[in-house]
């Protein structure tokens, strides 16, 4: 499970918890991490949909995201407009991904 509380440490600006076999969903609290530049969490067993709350963070230019299939999502962008169509297109594609397997 990530920790929800990870959300609360408002300077980090790293976070690489990939390859640990998570099943949890990714915390809406993420989103008060505005220092947040990296986010690592590739080769999980996550389930549910990537926070909108996430959009937020302004940031943010690394975003690998995945179950350990070839459901993999790496976004890299400078733009937090872009990060947010991102997230809410690969969020449909990830969730579809998750229903049909």
């Amino acid at each position: 499970t990530i920790p929800s509380e990870l959300g609360t440490i408002t300077g980090l600006t790293e976070i690489s918890l990939g390859g640990n076999q998570l099943t949890s969903t990714i915390p809406t609290e993420f989103g008060s991490l505005t220092h947040l530049r990296d986010m690592r969490l590739y080769t999980n067993q996550l389930t549910g949909t990537i926070p909108s709350e996430l959009g937020a963070l302004t940031d943010l230019t690394m975003l690998y995201v995945g179950n350990g299939s070839n459901h993999q999502l790496f976004v890299h962008t400078a733009c937090s407009r872009v990060m947010k169509f991102l997230i809410t297109f690969f969020t449909v594609i990830f969730t579809s991904s998750l229903l049909s397997s």
